[in-house]
């Protein structure tokens, strides 16, 4: 069979026409032909779309001067049996990107489209004998292309260089500026967007230079008053706080930045704490670490499969095994997020409610604009970096497919990430696609805080209210699965990849929104409550046989729930059916409910020897910086992995190490935006709305948003009094 992706040299075609030398990269659909042999082959290996790649949608890098020299060659009849007229497929709705999101994009294919069509088919028609119809996707050129490039290309450009005539003449381009003057036109002056985010982010680094000189010259003034040695004295005047009497608001909001400081709070682990609910919680962190590295080594397999491949049976291959859907159903373990952030969001809810016996709507929404503000500085941030320089980092044939829609969709659809409504609307033109988690969250927070301000309103309410939730819960997943036809878990099919699932309706439809994801965080949360009571009642989960005996089968059952999907991958069943409806339901909660279990047990000290692993003091600062990582971990496998040239041979070590590499480049970016925007920013929200004067260093266990310390107020208020640890 033809090969899936096939790619002229970028860097010589680029360097070897010295005038204009420009790249494509194109998509062909194959001509349906009965009377060619291969076209059977295509087609019955293309019909298991749920394991295999269509194999008659080929992308083809093309060096257009290249193609030019080539065709030139033949007469202008040749030339014509070479093109093949735009079809239409007959099976599904051809898929491609919409040609604004890159810039030009209309008018390289308009320039190309013949031409690329005839490059193409001169490879198929004389090593297949099959024909295909070829759209150009986007160009790239040696020399900068500027606005006034698309408008007056447009305009002048001759019908021939077209190809209407149906062959090939010879390409006319109108002078233009200097490549040095346009450059340098349009690196200073032409974006403004581009010139904020470097005024954003000097103003960051000022802000920390500015706030870490302060305080140390507050720590030099103090110097005098210890003793030991210098580490001594940081850590005792770290420790010391600034939130007593004496030091002012000023004061703490002038040290909010300094870096010091705020890798003490990242990285200094404690004393036993007075609060017995967060010396039981320490696991949470090395969860949130867990659980990040999976979601790491998920988005780094899934990146080397969608970019262009050598040998794409790898993929096809592991789609037929079993073990693989641990990897193909992985995207379940997100759920688990979900499940944290419920389970502490009980926590801490009834913690405060005990104390201040009430709960207001004031309260509500104070929780809400708070998380708000939690989570915003760090993730506009991440907006605008995607937004303006990340275009600039790489370079390659596909770097604009990796590079430059994230650009495009993050100048347009920004306003959705923003208002964390990005799980509904604008998915197909994803601006950090994976902060539809985010946003998803962010709803279910409001909706379980409203669940849980009515329970404690009412206490009558309790059981009715979590017994509707609990249905719901089945009843929407199943409903979804039933009405849309689809299997019973979320498939990841091969050609869906090519665009990330952007267009892929079960992605859209029960993935990612709020209402099919609302069981797993109702799971966390019913668990927090239980852990509630059974702490009241002193409850020993080591000695109870039938607790111990159920949570040393959650972890199985849930491995085992996660290979069960290979039925839906390797049969094909009648749709809509009711077993499989209930199938979708159960598996989308039942994770959850396993790993409340898991984390009921954790918090009551069920687990031997995993417990002190998980309660491990390493996987404090690992935890905390997993919101950042969380955020900017996709940036750095775009930046890592976008500059290929060729096809990549992809394989399990490659894999490995691609993780890997990923994940310790992450965790760099991610700490040194926690340590300059997300703990700063933290300070400053803590000090201008809850600023008390008291002598007493404060942590607590928040609530998660992938790692994010995403506390809600009434955690703010009810902060647990923590002594250090020496």
């Amino acid at each position: 069979m033809p090969p899936l992706y096939l790619y002229d040299d970028y860097d010589r075609c680029l360097d070897e026409f010295p005038e204009r030398a420009t790249y494509c990269l194109v998509d062909s659909w194959i001509v349906p032909n009965d009377s060619a042999p291969l076209w059977s082959v295509i087609e019955q290996f293309s019909a298991d779309r749920k394991r295999s790649f269509r194999h008659d949608r080929l992308q083809r890098g093309l060096c257009m001067n290249r193609c030019h020299q080539l065709l030139t060659r033949f007469d202008p009849r040749t030339q014509m049996k070479y093109f093949r007229a735009r079809f239409e497929p007959n099976d599904s709705q051809v898929i491609t990107f919409d040609p604004n999101t890159f810039r030009g994009a209309l008018d390289w294919r308009n320039r190309y489209r013949r031409l690329a069509n005839q490059c193409v088919n001169y490879e198929l028609k004389r090593q297949y004998s099959l024909m295909a119809y070829t759209t150009v996707e986007y160009c790239t050129t040696n020399r900068a292309q500027t606005d006034r490039d698309v408008r007056v290309s447009a305009v002048q450009a001759a019908p021939e260089a077209l190809g209407d005539a149906g062959h090939i003449q010879t390409m006319k381009y109108v002078s233009f500026p200097s490549f040095t003057t346009l450059f340098l036109f349009h690196f200073f002056f032409s974006d403004k967007i581009d010139v904020t985010f470097l005024f954003v982010l000097g103003t960051l680094l000022t802000l920390t230079l500015l706030s870490t000189g302060y305080d140390c010259y507050r720590y030099r003034q103090a110097r005098p008053h210890h003793g030991g040695t210098i580490v001594d004295g940081l850590r005792d005047y770290y420790r010391s706080g600034l939130e007593r009497p004496g030091v002012s608001r000023a004061t703490v909001l002038l040290v909010a930045f300094s870096l010091p400081r705020n890798w003490h709070l990242l990285t200094t682990a404690r004393r036993k704490v007075s609060s017995t609910a967060t010396k039981d919680l320490r696991f949470i962190q090395s969860v949130r670490f867990l659980i990040m590295y999976l979601v790491i080594a998920g988005h780094s397999m899934l990146f080397n499969c969608i970019f262009p491949l050598q040998n794409p049976q790898y993929v096809e291959l592991n789609y037929r095994r079993v073990i693989t859907m641990l990897i193909f159903n992985g995207i379940t373990v997100v759920q688990t997020y979900f499940t944290v952030s419920g389970f502490l969001l009980a926590v801490h809810f009834v913690d405060f409610a005990e104390k201040q016996r009430r709960f207001r709507c004031w309260d509500y929404l104070q929780s809400i604009v708070y998380r708000f503000l939690r989570l915003t500085p760090v993730y506009a941030f991440m907006l605008l970096l995607d937004a303006t320089w990340l275009i600039r980092l790489q370079d390659g044939p596909i770097w604009k497919r990796v590079a430059e829609t994230e650009r495009t969709y993050c100048r347009t659809n920004w306003w959705a990430n923003v208002l964390y409504v990005n799980n509904y609307v604008t998915v197909s033109e994803p601006c950090l696609q994976q902060t539809w988690y985010l946003a998803t969250d962010f709803q279910l927070f409001a909706i379980e805080l409203a669940i849980l301000a009515l329970t404690w309103r009412y206490p009558k309410l309790l059981k009715p209210l979590l017994a509707v939730a609990v249905l719901g819960a089945l009843l929407i997943p199943a409903i979804v699965t039933y009405v849309n036809r689809f299997e019973g878990v979320v498939i990841l099919r091969p050609e869906a990849l090519k665009y990330v699932l952007w267009y892929d309706p079960m992605y859209r439809k029960m993935y990612i929104p709020t209402h099919t994801n609302f069981g797993s965080y109702l799971a966390g949360l019913i668990a927090g409550l239980l852990y509630h009571r059974l702490k009241r009642a002193n409850f020993d989960a080591v000695r109870h046989r039938g607790f111990r005996t159920l949570w040393y089968v959650s972890l199985p059952t849930a491995i085992v729930l996660l290979l069960s999907a290979y039925i839906f991958y390797a049969y094909d069943f009648e749709k809509p059916a009711l077993w499989i409806a209930a199938y979708a339901a159960l598996a989308k909660n039942l994770w959850g409910a396993l790993f409340g279990v898991l984390f009921v047990g954790l918090a009551f000290g069920v687990g031997g020897f995993l417990r002190t692993a998980l309660n491990n003091s390493i996987f404090r600062p690992l935890g905390k910086v997993t919101y950042c990582v969380f955020l900017c971990h996709l940036f750095v496998i775009r930046v890592t992995l976008g500059n290929i040239r060729q096809p990549i041979y992809v394989s399990d070590m490659r894999i490995l190490v691609s993780t890997s590499s990923t994940l310790v480049l992450a965790y760099i970016m991610g700490t040194l935006m926690c340590l300059l925007i997300e703990i700063p920013f933290s300070n400053v929200q803590k000090t201008l709305f809850f600023y008390k004067p008291e002598n007493i260093y404060k942590e607590e266990i928040q609530l998660v948003c992938n790692g994010c310390a995403n506390e809600s107020n009434s955690t703010v208020k009810n902060t647990k009094e923590i002594e250090q640890e020496s």
